[in-house]
């Protein structure tokens, strides 16, 4: 089981999604060169320990935050949803809360609108704040969504907040 995982963890997609967890966690350090190994046919690889990628705490803390949610997933979804179409002030709290519960594809887009509403909504308010993208990198890891991280990482407009 935990060599299984472990090759899953090395997949080439899932490098590049290690990568933006190491440059979100140590900002100041280059994603290229640093916490990298090299075989001697020149592949590389990057090796995160476990404390720097904190997957089994995201995960037991989406089990915590499932079974104290007041109603179902169902609704907290379709209140956010409803929340944006109307326009309403989204809290930080509720923004935890979501990247929490999602399990889908579709639960990620409607977390990356809410991330992109709630920064647009706190861009005078959030300086040193929380940003939730080591948040939702670990929910993209463990949904093999890799791709959602990386292109949320990248966005100019984010990076602006």
């Amino acid at each position: 089981m935990v060599r299984d995982s472990m090759a899953a963890a090395f997949r080439p997609s899932n490098r590049v999604l290690l990568q933006a967890l190491q440059i979100l966690v140590y900002p100041g350090v280059g994603g290229s060169g640093s916490v990298s190994c090299r075989c001697p046919l020149g592949a590389k690889r990057y090796l995160l320990t476990d404390n720097v990628v904190k997957l089994k705490e995201f995960q037991q803390k989406k089990v915590a935050v499932a079974c104290n949610l007041s109603g179902t997933k169902e609704t907290y979804f379709r209140n956010l949803k409803k929340k944006l179409t109307q326009n309403k002030l989204i809290l930080k709290g509720e923004l935890i809360t979501l990247l929490h519960l999602c399990e889908s594809r579709d639960h990620v887009e409607l977390a990356k609108n809410v991330i992109y509403r709630y920064h647009a909504e706190n861009k005078n308010f959030t300086l040193g704040e929380y940003k939730f993208g080591p948040l939702f990198v670990r929910l993209c890891y463990e949904l093999d969504l890799e791709e959602s991280a990386v292109e949320l990482m990248k966005d100019q407009v984010l990076c602006k907040y």
